[in-house]
């Protein structure tokens, strides 16, 4: 085919593949097979939507767009098999992305946006990044670009919405703040990767001796089955706090050598051993393989789920609790370049239900700021669009999304887990929180628990 100015179709040394043909990184081959199981729905589509206010040049947007997919390979790359082997193929450039306006008022947006987000893709032919503009008025826009997940995760947005930004700038006659350097390749990450994998034999050993006898986390089952569906419903509940609370885990970790993230996966640890009266308890934390300059500025999948694994027998107070998760979690980011799934295929079947991810079954996370579109000229207000599938039966957040008003959130599975069982789960969350940051010397026992009352749905 023709060139993509890359080496993306030379042949590599050694290599009985089409010299086009890249294998699929080890996170893309599980997100690959999950399509190809069926039934994710749409919890693998990232959608990324900016309410924009101001003069906004539709046929800038869309030469901006089509220059982004120029300079990403990632975007305009297609999903085969060769041998039984997934692999990727780059399709060369140009490629266009239509970019399809609407014109719609506020009520029907939501609904709009909701259906495009949710519309399949085609990934055999290419199809990883879809636009559309939601016209609201001459100087009101909503714009959403839906991704596939194999080609992004959340720090890929960042570099989307920075370069989108230098693009339309460029496009519509002005000076841009940047001058874009050649950008990092995926494909590059995948094959060094690949290569990699025979040299992880050491660490692979360190994972099963951390994971040995490892259970997923018993969660209460709903007290009526969901209707069976293919698609995990996903549903959120929320707590307020204190507005004072995240600034108070901030310097109790500042304290004790330890980030809000590490106090927030903690109190998710006391949650859930409530919910389930286990000791031994596992929680995944998004890891990443993103490390060093080369990786600066690359679009594509470089998530990795860490199994952090503690004991909470004894009755720890939370400061000593807080420890332990802390040793725990350095433990799994030293080894966070190993992709998840080797060491679930090592550990073996007992790690792994039928929906293969099985020892992961509840995360934990701190949710920032999220990301907008900044265009020259325009304001910009994030649109949140939820998704319909959930990735995990029961996910923590301390939600800090808009930092006037943290919250509380606890994000679940409805076959997995009943609304009053969340309820409790994420009230159980919120009370800890409340209750650490005005003493972490309580022991998990004497940590209070919520009242029916507090709270809202």
């Amino acid at each position: 085919g023709p060139s993509t100015g890359r080496d993306d179709r030379t042949p590599r040394p050694g290599s009985d593949r089409p010299a086009e043909c890249v294998p699929l990184s080890r996170a893309q081959r599980r997100m690959w097979l999950m399509e190809r199981l069926g039934g994710t729905g749409d919890s693998y589509h990232v959608p990324f939507a900016t309410r924009v206010s101001g003069p906004f040049d539709v046929a800038a947007f869309a030469t901006a767009l089509t220059s982004l997919v120029a300079r990403h390979a990632i975007l305009r790359t297609r999903y085969t098999e060769h041998d039984g082997e997934p692999c990727q193929e780059v399709l060369p450039t140009p490629r266009t992305v239509p970019v399809h306006v609407v014109d719609t008022d506020e009520a029907q947006a939501p609904e709009l946006l909701r259906r495009e987000t949710a519309r399949p893709f085609d990934l055999a032919a290419g199809d990883a990044v879809r636009a559309l503009v939601l016209r609201h008025g001459p100087q009101d826009h909503t714009v959403l670009l839906t991704f596939h997940h194999i080609a992004v995760d959340g720090a890929s947005l960042e570099t989307v919405a920075g370069e989108l930004a230098d693009l339309y700038t460029t496009a519509t006659g002005g000076t841009p703040r940047h001058t874009l350097a050649a950008a990092p390749q995926y494909a590059d990450h995948a094959r060094r990767e690949h290569e990699a994998l025979s040299g992880f034999e050491e660490e692979l050993e360190r994972w099963s001796e951390l994971l040995a006898d490892a259970e997923p986390p018993r969660l209460p089952p709903p007290a009526a089955p969901a209707p069976d569906t293919a698609v995990r419903p996903a549903a959120v509940r929320t707590v307020p706090l204190t507005p004072t609370v995240p600034d108070a885990l901030r310097t109790l970790g500042a304290q004790r050598q330890a980030t809000l993230f590490t106090v927030s996966l903690t109190a998710a640890f006391a949650a859930l051993h409530r919910l389930t009266g286990d000791d031994d308890l596992v929680i995944g934390v998004a890891g990443t393989h993103r490390s060093g300059t080369a990786m600066r500025g690359l679009v594509g999948l470089c998530v990795n789920t860490l199994p952090v694994r503690v004991d909470l027998s004894g009755a720890p107070s939370f400061s000593r609790l807080l420890r332990r998760v802390g040793d725990a979690l350095l433990e799994a980011q030293q080894h966070r370049h190993v992709p998840f799934d080797l060491v679930l295929e090592r550990l073996g079947a007992g790690a792994r239900g039928a929906d293969g991810t099985a020892l992961v079954r509840v995360t934990s996370d701190v949710l920032g700021e999220p990301t907008v579109l900044r265009l020259p000229g325009t304001s910009a207000e994030y649109v949140d669009l939820p998704s319909d599938g959930a990735k995990f039966n029961l996910s923590y957040g301390l939600d800090l999304a808009d930092p006037a008003r943290p919250r509380a959130l606890v994000q679940y599975d409805a076959h997995a887990l009943d609304d009053a069982a969340a309820q409790t789960a994420v009230r159980d969350y919120a009370a800890l929180l409340d209750a650490v940051a005005a003493d972490p010397e309580l022991t998990l026992d004497a940590l209070p628990a919520a009242g029916p009352q507090d709270g809202s749905p």
